[in-house]
C-alpha cells in the first residue's frame, strides 16, 4: 500500500515537472524543489538511478536560481548517501562535501 502511494506521489511529482518545464526560465526555483522532491520519493521506492538523476537535476536548478540554502545542502546529502548504498565511496565523499558549501 505504502508503495502504492509512493508511485502515485512519484506520477504526480512528474506531472507538476511537466507543467514547470513550459515555461522553465520563470521556474528554476520550483524546478529544484519539485526535483528534490521527486528524488526522494524515487529513492523511497528503490530506484537510486532516477534517484541520482532527479537530485543532479535538481541541485542544477538551484545552483541556477543561486540558491545557498539547507534545500540544496540536503540535495546533496541525499546524493552522497544514494553514491555510499552504490560502493561510490569518492562520489559520495565529493558530495557530502558540496554539502557543507551552501550553509
Amino acid at each position: 500500500h505504502e508503495r502504492c502511494e509512493y508511485k502515485k506521489a512519484h506520477n504526480y511529482l512528474k506531472e507538476i515537472e511537466s507543467e514547470l518545464l513550459e515555461n522553465e526560465e520563470n521556474n528554476v526555483i520550483e524546478l529544484g524543489t519539485v526535483l528534490k522532491k521527486k528524488g526522494s520519493v524515487l529513492q523511497a521506492i528503490g530506484r537510486s538511478k532516477e534517484a541520482v538523476e532527479a537530485f543532479s537535476k535538481s541541485i542544477e536548478f538551484k545552483q541556477r536560481a543561486e540558491e545557498q540554502s539547507y534545500g540544496l545542502a540536503s540535495c546533496f546529502c541525499q546524493l552522497g548517501d544514494l553514491h555510499l548504498e552504490q560502493k561510490a565511496i569518492p562520489a559520495a565523499k565529493e558530495n557530502y562535501e558540496m554539502a557543507l558549501t551552501p550553509l
